[in-house]
């Protein structure tokens, strides 16, 4: 019997460094910048009712010639509690039995079994990552980096905003300039908390992307694919796509705007985040 889900828009975050990192170039010098981003989620995911999710977040960077750290956080409304948070993704948990799984997993109605009436509002979990630049891009090789990942139990979660436990994660990224386009790949892996009576596999992670600059390279467009493992037996793993534009205004600050659909039951339907990253 399927309870609550368990979901965090951790996956959304890691795009967003995904997308940002195209631009490493434009922001290298600036050691600190400071962001804001509003995400808008909605899905069936396995259930037969819809669920409508708002994350505001504030975030934090700071760059060196070789380490990049990076800190957010998210203020989440949301109109149901059979989805809450572990390691970028839904999963089953057994903090209620309401709500059973329905036959169609996506193309839901936008208004939701509950509406945007009854929303819920709380803190999210805190993000955190470091990446460390092994090689920088040149004609000869890529750049690659070493990235690390955690997510904090700062939600609640009598709520539905978290899962309670830490999730730490680990991946390589690299990304090849040919010209005005650019490619770009991730492996890695993460190892989840388990809350009371659920036990999760840790699963390895793999996304995929291509891009190009615009506009004197003042625009960037890229192309993202993301496919986890098996993370509980029974339900499809993670499988999405996104598309992501940034557009640098003037000199110190960024606009992303990235639109992601869940091609599996462990991701939403549809999801939207806008936000910008500017030099202190």
């Amino acid at each position: 019997m399927i309870g609550q889900l368990i979901k965090t828009s951790l996956i959304t975050q890691i795009c967003v460094i995904s997308f940002l990192g195209i631009f490493e170039d434009t922001l290298a010098a600036e050691k600190w910048t400071i962001s804001s981003s509003l995400q808008y989620s909605t899905g069936n995911y396995v259930f037969d009712q819809n669920t409508s999710t708002f994350y505001l977040y504030g975030g934090l960077r700071y760059q060196s010639d070789k380490w990049s750290l990076f800190t957010s956080i998210p203020l989440i409304s949301q109109n149901s509690d059979l989805v809450t948070g572990s390691g970028g993704a839904f999963f089953p948990s057994t903090h209620h039995d309401s709500g059973e799984p329905g036959s169609s997993h996506h193309g839901g109605n936008m208004a939701g079994g509950n509406g945007m009436a009854n929303m819920t509002t709380g803190l999210g979990d805190l993000y955190l990552s470091a990446a460390y630049q092994v090689l920088s891009n040149d004609k000869r090789q890529p750049y690659i980096a070493a990235n690390l990942r955690i997510k904090a139990p700062t939600a609640g979660t009598e709520n539905g905003f978290g899962s309670g436990e830490f999730d730490y994660g680990a991946s390589l990224t690299v990304r090849k300039r040919f010209q005005s386009y650019i490619a770009v790949a991730e492996v890695g892996f993460w190892v989840l908390g388990d809350p009371a009576g659920i036990t999760y596999k840790d699963p390895l992670v793999f996304g995929i992307g291509a891009g190009k600059f615009f506009n004197r390279e003042q625009t960037g467009l890229l192309i993202y694919y993301q496919n986890y493992s098996t993370i509980l037996n029974g339900l499809e793993p993670i499988r999405q796509v996104s598309l992501g534009l940034n557009h640098q205004l003037r000199a110190g600050i960024m606009l992303t705007a990235i639109g992601l659909a869940g091609l599996s039951e462990t991701t939403p339907d549809f999801s939207f985040s806008s936000g910008l990253e500017w030099a202190l």
